[in-house]
């Protein structure tokens, strides 16, 4: 039996959001598939397109959390959050 070894419960959600590179350059857009205190897994139509660290603009959300990519797999991502916001 596998234990989740994540730190924070994932909140499912289908929010569209907008990646943005650290220098403020639009990257493109994706779908928010969940999302934790600590990260958030996103889809988008070409993941290796996206760099490693970025900004991460959700709609309604009060901060723009910055990002760095963990782990992808066909058209998903995981990314943590780190630093300021």
């Amino acid at each position: 039996m596998s234990r989740d070894k994540r730190q924070s419960e994932r909140i499912p959600r289908a929010d569209y959001v907008s990646l943005v590179a650290l220098t403020g350059a639009d990257i493109g857009a994706g779908v928010l598939r969940d999302i934790s205190a600590t990260g958030a897994r996103i889809w988008v139509k070409h993941p290796g397109q996206v760099p490693d660290y970025f900004k991460l603009k959700i709609p309604g959300a009060p901060q723009v959390p910055r990002c760095r990519v963990r782990w992808r797999s066909g058209s998903e991502m995981g990314v943590e959050f780190f630093g300021p916001k």
